[in-house]
């Protein structure tokens, strides 16, 4: 199964509407509802991160560090599961 999701998870501009700032649901994303439970999960894991408004860390997985690089959000929600 291949899931898609966009970097963008904050939607829209402040001009183009007024959902700017507001955070992607699950239930947003097309096909979703068809997801096993621990993709799911994962998914649900990864966009209330996003809510956290994290930097960038180079070689960081821990929340303690107000960021993380790519690799440390992946660890970061495998291991949450």
């Amino acid at each position: 199964m291949t899931i898609a999701i966009s970097t963008g998870v904050v939607r829209g501009t402040e001009e183009q509407d007024e959902s700017f700032g507001q955070k992607l649901k699950l239930a947003e994303i097309s096909g979703s509802e068809s997801y096993s439970p621990d993709v799911r999960k994962i998914i649900d894991l990864g966009l209330n991160l996003t809510a956290k408004n994290l930097g960038y860390k180079i070689n960081s997985a821990d929340l303690g560090r107000r960021g993380m690089d790519s690799s440390g959000v992946v660890y970061y929600l495998l291991s949450q599961c």
